[in-house]
């Protein structure tokens, strides 16, 4: 799963009910899920309230309503605090754990999944999140210069986009209801859509 699962609409919290169940069963197989930058503008506001303001611009307070937490109409800092601590009491200890447990990229085979992508010519080990969950155009329009396939999302197109060295499964399922999903089997591949 390569991230964006709240902040998407009002069933966030039941997004990631559902992956914590399909990560504790094990019965689908391993369940790897990747943060994406709206796991992370979330994490930061569970820190530091005065960033949710920003965040409920982008679908927080989506999110904060699926956990049955009303957002501000303000920018008063108390009311911030109110409403981060509020979260804090309505979030179930297991979903804060799969949202502090998230990493930002992992490397399967000769693939490598991320949400956003990588800053170009910069080592693995020296990638910083920042880049992996907000990137953009310097990643769309470099060269491959990883040996690894790159898989992400991030960047919404219509159709799954293939570039040189990285295929791109985000097709706007908040707005477009079609959801992607990459199947790799030795060296074929494949995708499966959910449509409206």
């Amino acid at each position: 799963m390569l991230g964006d699962y709240v902040d998407r609409g009002a069933e966030s919290r039941r997004v990631i009910e559902m992956l914590v169940e399909l990560q504790k069963s094990g019965g689908h197989g391993r369940l790897t899920a990747l943060r994406g930058n709206h796991e992370s503008a979330m994490l930061d506001f569970l820190e530091r309230p005065r960033t949710g303001s920003t965040w409920c611009e982008y679908g927080g307070r989506d999110t904060l309503l699926s956990y049955g937490v009303v957002a501000p109409h303000t920018r008063k800092p108390e009311d911030w605090i109110a409403a981060r601590d509020a979260l804090r009491l309505a979030l179930p200890a297991d979903h804060l754990r799969f949202l502090s447990e998230l990493q930002p990229f992992a490397e399967i085979g000769d693939y490598l999944f991320v949400h956003a992508g990588f800053r170009p010519n910069t080592p693995l080990a020296q990638q910083v999140d920042e880049d992996m969950l907000w990137i953009r155009e310097a990643f769309l329009d470099a060269p491959p210069w990883l040996p690894q396939m790159i898989v992400h999302g991030h960047t919404p197109f219509a159709e799954p986009s293939e570039g040189p060295g990285r295929i791109d499964i985000d097709t706007g399922a908040y707005a477009t209801g079609v959801l992607t999903a990459l199947r790799l089997e030795g060296d074929q591949r494949g995708y499966i859509q959910t449509r409206p």
